[in-house]
């Protein structure tokens, strides 16, 4: 066996392998670490440790005095961070605790004292004690929007130099909302391709990477201005990632990475093979069994104020979801089966395009709507 501080004050330690073939520990995807199989936690780490997605805990001790580790991304499969599990990593900066995280031991970050940011996905607080985070009086605490009363009101986390909100990104089809796009996420019907528009205002040593299913299919870094980046996506599961990873060298421009207009595939929504689409404004609705094709329009399109949902009569009633460009349901349209075109007000929606989505027995069919003023 391995004590879980066999290698404590190692400060130095760069490389962590695990034989293949041993039965009770690994070091999977080159991790740089060691992980106890049967239960995927992580027991010992160094400082060019990447935790693999499947590691669903953070053992006590596991970077204990690591002093060379300057940052750390905690994947959202860990639910658990160990007691003292980062205790004296002084070189460590920030550190971001994901949404599946719930419990975090006392002492995890004790003696972190250059740790100057944490940042927490969840809206409440979790119960912590005992010298979580020692150096929380000089630190900053971001925490989701919404949120910020709950964290002043609760006990530890109060005790920060300062609790700041940011703006959760929101990706469509992020089911589970850790701002990643995961094997939870998406699952592509046919082959299909996702496209993005990446921003890089930074240091050339700070990088912006993108993974499909872990392996890296682009990476930038310095101040490119506004860029697209597109890629094929086979048909099935897939996880996608963007990780923005900074040096500890100083700072450069914004020193940020931006992401929009994300494009991709539709995710288990399935047009029924030999159904065409009349043009971006028109869906061609057929129910099972039926050789005609009923168009479903709507107009105008772009919207400023009132749209007409135009269709043929249908054997039931029916209903859309308004979707928005976070993913959001934002309303529900009935579509009553003898009365048409159906008139809905766009009036209290914001600026932006929405996506209507209606079921059929057959598949899904999905339309842009722009909405204007």
């Amino acid at each position: 066996s391995i004590d879980e501080s066999a290698f404590q004050n190692c400060s130095g330690l760069i490389s962590i392998k695990v034989e293949e073939g041993n039965a009770i520990y690994d070091s999977r995807d080159d991790c740089n670490a060691i992980i106890k199989t049967a239960d995927n936690k992580l027991i010992i780490g160094c400082q060019n440790t990447v935790i693999p997605r499947s590691v669903t805990s953070i053992g006590g001790l596991a970077f204990l005095k690591c002093s060379g580790l300057m940052s750390v991304t905690i994947p959202t499969s860990v639910t658990i961070i160990g007691s003292n599990s980062f205790q004296g990593c002084s070189s460590l900066t920030s550190i971001t605790i994901p949404i599946s995280v719930t419990s975090i031991g006392n002492w995890a970050f004790s003696g972190c004292n250059s740790l100057t940011s944490v940042t927490i996905k969840k809206k409440e607080p979790l119960k912590i004690y005992y010298g979580s985070f020692s150096n929380r009086a000089n630190a900053t605490l971001y925490v989701p929007i919404g949120s910020k009363g709950a964290y002043e009101g609760a006990y530890y986390w109060n005790a920060f130099k300062e609790i700041l909100e940011y703006e959760p990104i929101y990706i469509l089809g992020d089911a589970n909302e850790d701002e990643t796009l995961d094997e939870y996420d998406i699952n592509t019907i046919v082959d299909d391709s996702v496209a993005f528009f990446y921003n890089l205002s930074s240091e050339h040593s700070d990088w912006l990477y993108f993974y499909i299913d872990g392996y890296r299919r682009g990476y930038w870094s310095g101040n490119t201005g506004w860029q697209r980046y597109a890629r094929l996506l086979p048909a099935g599961q897939h996880r996608l990632e963007w990780i923005y990873r900074k040096d500890a060298s100083g700072s450069q421009h914004d020193d940020c990475a931006r992401i929009d207009d994300l494009r991709l595939p539709l995710a288990l929504w399935q047009q029924p093979a030999g159904t065409p689409m009349a043009d971006t404004h028109t869906i061609a609705i057929r129910q099972p069994g039926e050789q005609a094709l009923r168009p479903f329009t709507i107009s105008p399109n772009p919207a400023a104020s009132l749209i007409r949902i135009t269709h043929d009569s249908q054997p039931v009633d029916r209903t859309i979801t308004l979707i928005d460009n976070l993913g959001r349901t934002v309303d529900k349209i009935k579509i009553h089966r003898h009365t048409s075109p159906t008139q809905y007000s766009t009036t209290h929606l914001r600026l932006g395009t929405y996506t209507l989505v209606l079921p059929l027995n057959a598949g899904v069919y999905i339309q842009k709507l722009t909405v204007i003023r």
